[in-house]
């Protein structure tokens, strides 16, 4: 898991020995940060993204992204163009760059946590 710089890091990372991904607070999009998606992980990889709507750094209206067209302010267009299959994204509408702060958080993360633990994610649909 990383929150905002570390979500990038956690989120391109192309180890293997991760069972699954949560990035909060980063798009997953071209912008002020990175010039290009991508993602390290395999397209059965459990993915949990969680933005702010409201992000000031990489919401859909954030002003650092203003020169980069097509950003959604959440990573749920390139998951889907890139075929993840066990992708989740949450975007919480009144929260900025700090959703570990929203009173979901926790029992967001937990749930994927839940729901992915012990399971073969080879076998899911």
């Amino acid at each position: 898991m990383g929150v905002s710089e570390g979500a990038l890091a956690s989120a391109r990372y192309a180890g293997k020995e991760f069972k699954g991904r949560m990035v909060l607070s980063w798009s997953c999009e071209p912008g002020y940060f990175t010039d290009y998606a991508k993602v390290g992980a395999t397209k059965s990889t459990p993915f949990l993204n969680i933005m702010g709507h409201q992000d000031f750094y990489f919401g859909r209206n954030a002003p650092y992204n203003t020169n980069y067209i097509g950003n959604s302010g959440n990573c749920a267009n390139y998951l889907s163009m890139a075929g993840f299959k066990n992708a989740k994204v949450i975007t919480y509408p009144e929260s900025g760059h700090g959703v570990s702060y929203n009173q979901y958080i926790e029992s967001d993360l937990l749930n994927f946590l839940k729901h992915w633990v012990g399971r073969n994610t080879s076998e899911t649909p």
